[in-house]
């Protein structure tokens, strides 16, 4: 719905969730998937595209001005 208001193609949008039904709610949406696990147990490989444990690392590694 989200990629439908904001007129976007699901493909062209990613899903950062903490847990196994965000990840698999972006996937079912047609979204690229990022675990935030947070040094946690649980993690789902089968359901990410990326796996990191914090936001500093995404806006590090991923996200560049």
């Amino acid at each position: 719905q989200l990629a439908e208001l904001w007129q976007v193609a699901p493909e062209g949008m990613v899903m950062v969730g903490d847990f196994l039904y965000d990840l698999q709610a972006g996937q079912a949406a047609g979204a690229a998937t990022i675990h935030l696990h947070g040094h946690r147990p649980g993690r789902w490989p089968e359901w990410t595209d990326l796996c990191i444990p914090s936001f500093e690392e995404l806006m590090q590694n991923i996200i560049r001005p």
